[in-house]
């Protein structure tokens, strides 16, 4: 791999251009120079595009506004500290929003490596620097994942790297929340325990993305990361962690997701963890879907016992007819 290889970061905006400029900011503090950034708004109704534009410009970067992605790239991207904002026009979820970016990044700069980053995050000086050093350890990994701390309470880890996933009931579980010791906790090049890599933080390949493609986009929002990885093992690749890779993460700031206070999930992301579960055990585990329908229908029954009848019946609907969206 070359010495300096060359990096997209790709952020995604809806409806959070505060986290965004804090997220970017945080970037042009990172101590690798060959890196650009492309930011992409999935159709924010709280006037992000020119918030944004506001902020970057008086941060004095090197703002380039596409409202077309198929609009020409500008030359030489990785020595200018570039970023590049783009209007996606409309919300396309995750995978689709990031997606954008990564496919403008593709054709215009052809990057070797693709940053993907939770607007509500900011980053370590070293997190970049750490991630490509894990991949010129272990040849074999796609997608690498950083520590994951949490933003409101720096001395507490949210994950290492990302999770593990229960195929009988499709359900996930963060590795190590709540650790305490940030320092270092000697998980570096131990992907092989990872089922997935956070999509809070994912450096993948271009090579990945070549032989794999780029992320699945009918869960519009959640299980992303999860099919990616399946996807990457079926053709070899590893997942890698970085254990000095630090990112602090709000966690939940967009759509109102909060693992320490499940109760207080929003109904969008209710919606979106019952419909993605259903729609990734049918793709790769269909066998299991008697047991994850009977996990669904004990939900059902605690969102009556709540007094929350609306959503036990979105859950309902959802068992039904998966494929529909909010």
């Amino acid at each position: 791999m070359k010495s300096d290889p060359s990096v997209t970061i790709v952020v995604l905006n809806w409806n959070g251009w505060q986290d965004t400029a804090a997220c970017v900011r945080s970037l042009f503090n990172l101590k690798y120079e060959r890196f650009n950034v492309v930011v992409c708004d999935n159709g924010s109704t709280d006037g992000s595009l020119d918030e944004l534009l506001n902020a970057f410009s008086a941060d004095h970067l090197n703002l380039v506004i596409l409202k077309d992605p198929a609009m020409n790239p500008v030359s030489s991207p990785f020595q200018e500290r570039l970023i590049t904002l783009i209007d996606n026009r409309s919300n396309l979820g995750f995978a689709g929003g990031n997606n954008v970016g990564m496919r403008y990044a593709m054709q215009a700069w052809d990057p070797d490596f693709y940053w993907v980053l939770n607007n509500d995050t900011e980053v370590d000086p070293l997190a970049l620097r750490e991630l490509l050093d894990e991949f010129r350890r272990m040849p074999g990994v796609g997608i690498c994942g950083s520590k994951l701390v949490y933003w409101h309470g720096r001395s507490e880890v949210q994950a290492l790297g990302g999770g593990i996933h229960n195929r009988v009931f499709c359900t996930t579980r963060e590795l190590k929340p709540g650790a305490k010791d940030i320092v270092s906790s000697d998980m570096s090049g131990r992907g092989p325990e990872l089922d997935y890599v956070s999509g809070a933080s994912m450096l993948v390949s271009r090579r990945l993305v070549e032989d794999v493609g780029l992320m699945e986009e009918r869960y519009f929002l959640y299980f992303e990361e999860l099919d990616w990885a399946e996807r990457a093992r079926k053709k070899g690749f590893q997942l890698g962690y970085a254990d000095s890779s630090v990112v602090y993460h709000k966690e939940g700031a967009t759509i109102g997701t909060n693992a320490r206070t499940p109760k207080a999930r929003s109904v969008v992301s209710e919606f979106y963890g019952v419909r993605s579960r259903i729609l990734f055990t049918s793709r790769f585990y269909p066998l299991f879907l008697p047991t994850l329908y009977l996990a669904l229908l004990v939900a059902v029954i605690r969102r009556f016992q709540r007094s929350q009848p609306d959503r036990a019946k979105m859950i309902l609907g959802l068992m039904l007819r998966p494929t529909r969206r909010l």
